[in-house]
């Protein structure tokens, strides 16, 4: 947004919206969580096997060209996982391990997918 101003940055979150609702399963659940972060939900899933569809995004979203005044724009994201379980008792909880996850990621290089960790 601050370098292309907010109508590219609407439609890049379009289109990656877009990739993400069609790298899914019907019975998973997408939604724009801030500005510019989604929320997934993945029903009766691991951290394991949900990083192989949030890699999918990721790597899509990688290899996009976005276009801005015939200019090509290349997008990566940044993906944090957290698995519910016996000590996640509020939807909080789960968003502040999975944001350790992304932080994480952002903090090791970006453009990366980092599984929450209780070490």
């Amino acid at each position: 947004n601050d370098t292309y101003g907010h109508q590219f940055g609407d439609k890049v979150l379009a289109e990656i919206s877009k990739i993400t609702k069609s790298s899914l399963r019907k019975t998973d659940c997408v939604a724009r969580y801030g500005g510019e972060e989604l929320v997934i939900i993945l029903p009766d899933t691991t951290t394991e096997q949900a990083k192989i569809p949030i890699e999918r995004i990721r790597e899509q979203i990688q290899n996009k060209n976005f276009m801005h005044n015939e200019e090509v724009i290349k997008i990566s994201i940044s993906c944090g996982i957290a698995e519910v379980d016996n000590e996640t008792v509020h939807q909080e909880d789960l968003l502040s391990k999975t944001d350790k996850a992304l932080y994480e990621s952002k903090k090791t290089g970006k453009n990366k997918t980092t599984i929450y960790s209780w070490d």
